[in-house]
């Protein structure tokens, strides 16, 4: 069993990264917007709405991974807590998890922010205060810069990483514990 969580900022193209990454390896697609809007909590962007989300959001993982060998998780997961958390519940399920982080420039964020999304109500006041909350994850993960012309090079590096392939290059970000890739 497999739980690939997609992690970063609102704005960075993690849902779009996400969503495709689950689709190319046939895996459940598991979205913390979608959750909050089923959950009727669009405008809750609170600690206590996220973890909400985040409980229902473990709560579908255990049942889907009953029947479903990989999931993808996309939400912030912005919190040093939220990610313990989520690994711990899930490798108590037995399920293997990688974490992998979605990154853009600030300026690009905002502009995709300011444009209507499906499912999330997040702007860049959002954005914001939660990069100001941001816990930098410590453990090894894997970061991919995304921008708008790159989701083909993105979701290859991301496979790649997914498959444990060490066929990449990964180049060190400022922070020793990533492997961090900016594809093309």
């Amino acid at each position: 069993m497999n739980v690939i969580v997609i992690f970063g900022l609102p704005g960075t193209g993690k849902s779009y990264f996400a969503e495709r990454l689950a689709k190319k390896i046939g895996a459940i697609y598991l979205s913390s917007d979608r959750i909050r809007t089923e959950l009727d909590d669009r405008h809750d962007y609170s600690l206590s709405g996220k973890m909400k989300v985040y409980d229902r959001m473990l709560e579908l993982t255990a049942q889907w991974l009953k029947i479903k060998d990989t999931i993808v998780l996309d939400g912030t997961f912005y919190l040093r807590s939220i990610r313990e958390k989520a690994r711990n519940q899930l490798k108590r399920l037995g399920a293997h998890v990688l974490f992998l982080e979605i990154k853009a420039d600030k300026s690009l964020v905002a502009e995709r922010l300011s444009r209507k999304r499906a499912y999330s109500e997040a702007n860049i006041e959002v954005f914001e205060k939660l990069e100001k909350q941001a816990e930098r994850m410590c453990e090894p993960h894997f970061v991919i810069h995304s921008n708008d012309h790159n989701i083909d090079d993105m979701l290859r590096i991301g496979l790649k990483y997914v498959d444990g392939s060490k066929s990449y290059k990964p180049l060190q970000s400022q922070f020793s514990n990533d492997r961090n890739i900016t594809p093309k």
